[in-house]
């Protein structure tokens, strides 16, 4: 009897380490993040952003998918956001991809 019981437990930890890191990325991959920067131009389904990061102290332009269900705030839609405008973005990593959850448009007065 004890040694059926090391192997179900054994079992139970081999399998509890084995879907662990399935969950962590996941979870990972749901967790927004947020960036602002110049928009450097608009595609149908991309937007590219001029950022600064301060990690490693240069500006790079950074590719985002919009996603179809994006809020935007001080904009009416994706037509109102211009190369040269100021931006703050909510994003999720998913798949590989930064996706656009939410667009904030800095009005003149606000920059």
């Amino acid at each position: 009897m004890r040694k059926f019981y090391c192997v179900v437990m054994l079992f139970a930890v081999l399998l509890m380490t084995w879907f662990s890191p399935i969950a962590v990325s996941e979870e990972q991959d749901s967790l927004s993040n947020y960036a602002d920067g110049t928009v450097v131009s608009v595609n149908p389904g991309t937007i590219t952003i001029s950022e600064y990061n301060f990690d490693l102290d240069l500006t790079k332009d950074m590719v985002y998918e919009i996603a179809s269900d994006v809020e935007f705030e001080n904009a009416d839609s994706l037509e109102d956001i211009k190369e040269g405008c100021e931006v703050s973005i909510e994003y999720v990593a998913k798949d590989g991809k930064n996706q656009i959850m939410s667009i904030y448009l800095y009005e003149e007065e606000d920059v």
